[in-house]
């Protein structure tokens, strides 16, 4: 599997990730397709006014994170932290209560 991953001429921008860079997926297999391909893509995106690199990444094995569970995770985190500020207001809330109307 392959990729490549092109830089535009110039700065581009620093707002965001990926400014003057694209990455795409390959469909070639061998290497006179991958080539084609790469000039393929030069040629579309502006050649050599406009590209000013073209990386091409060997990929054996693609892993996803899973997102879905960090994000859990966080939401979770968050509400036990929630909990726990809770829980403290309403000691420092029975402390006071307690000192106010202790018998005497």
């Amino acid at each position: 599997m392959y990729y490549a991953l092109m830089t535009g001429v110039g700065g581009g921008c620093d707002y965001t990730i990926g400014c003057n860079k694209v990455f795409k997926e390959l469909k070639a297999t061998d290497p006179l397709g991958l080539m084609k391909e790469v000039i393929e893509l030069f040629d579309y995106y502006g050649g050599e006014e406009r590209v000013k690199e073209i990386k091409v990444l060997t990929v054996s094995s693609i892993e996803l994170f899973d997102l879905n569970s960090l994000i859990q995770s966080r939401k979770e985190d968050a509400l036990q932290e929630q909990r726990a500020e809770k829980e403290k207001k309403e000691k420092k809330e029975y402390e006071r209560l307690k000192e106010k109307f202790k018998e005497g």
